[in-house]
């Protein structure tokens, strides 16, 4: 882990999400963020803009990911680029 990571986990604790139990203890939440990224991000939306515009978010970014991910690999292939 990146001494900025190590500096941003410290700074977020105050800012825990509210969806983890209270038993879960500091380290956990971060574990947690490490390993599920996508999931911790949502989960700041959430907190940070509300549900509703969370959801829309979601909606919109996911379609649009899958998207432009098959339009990349379409071109690599088109190019002949394998990895």
């Amino acid at each position: 882990m990146s001494l900025i990571c190590a500096i941003e986990l410290q700074l977020e604790r105050p800012y825990v999400f509210d969806v983890f139990p209270p038993e879960l203890s500091g380290s956990a939440q971060s574990r947690f963020s490490s390993a599920y990224p996508c999931i911790a991000n949502f989960f700041m939306i959430i907190r940070e803009q509300g549900t509703r515009k969370a959801l829309y978010i979601l909606a919109f970014i996911t379609p649009f990911a899958i998207v432009v991910g098959g339009a990349v690999g379409w071109i690599l292939r088109a190019l002949h680029i394998h990895f």
